[in-house]
């Protein structure tokens, strides 16, 4: 990973984050690595930044897909076809759904 996969690296500021929330993210451990090199902590950081900041911050990502906004409760009651027709009916295929660190894209051709 690097800055260039960063979408905040463009110098955009996140609207409702925290004051400190650039300041944080200058800090030498929250750094991506180089491309090429092992994945270390900053890299994983960096991909929960890109979440918060998409979420929170208004943010736009990089690949331009919605995001999917409801309830962890949707997925995880017994019921996650139905939580992801929701998302479908909503957002369209692609979309994207994120959660902490990790972000998933989702395609579905759900009726």
């Amino acid at each position: 990973a690097s800055d260039g996969d960063d979408p905040s690296a463009s110098g955009a500021d996140p609207e409702g984050l925290p004051w400190w929330w650039d300041a944080f993210w200058s800090l030498p451990f929250t750094k991506p690595t180089e491309n090429g090199t092992p994945v270390e902590l900053g890299d994983t950081m960096r991909i929960f930044k890109a979440n918060i900041e998409q979420t929170y911050g208004g943010m736009e990502n990089e690949d331009g897909l919605p995001l999917a906004e409801g309830a962890l409760d949707d997925l995880t009651d017994g019921t996650m076809f139905i939580g992801l027709q929701r998302y479908y009916k909503q957002c369209g295929s692609p979309y994207k759904l994120l959660f902490g660190p990790k972000s998933f894209t989702v395609i579905s051709s759900a009726p």
